[in-house]
């Protein structure tokens, strides 16, 4: 229960048992983690095309434009 109910302290879990919290338990999906992760580099790639792309087109904004 200690584990799975996401408090950072034995001593913490322990008084929330005695004094009658409610019990709270986390339970993290390891597939929904990794596909999170894989679609926020997937979104930082995408972020850094465009910015490339906006540098690109300033640049040739100032060395062609009118």
């Amino acid at each position: 229960m200690y584990e799975q109910s996401g408090i950072r302290s034995k001593a913490r879990f322990i008084l929330a048992r005695i004094f009658g919290e409610a019990l709270r338990v986390i339970k993290t999906d390891s597939s929904a983690v990794d596909f999170v992760m894989k679609l926020s580099a997937l979104y930082g790639q995408i972020r850094s095309v465009g910015v490339n792309y906006n540098q690109i087109v300033k640049q040739l904004h100032t060395t062609f434009g009118e």
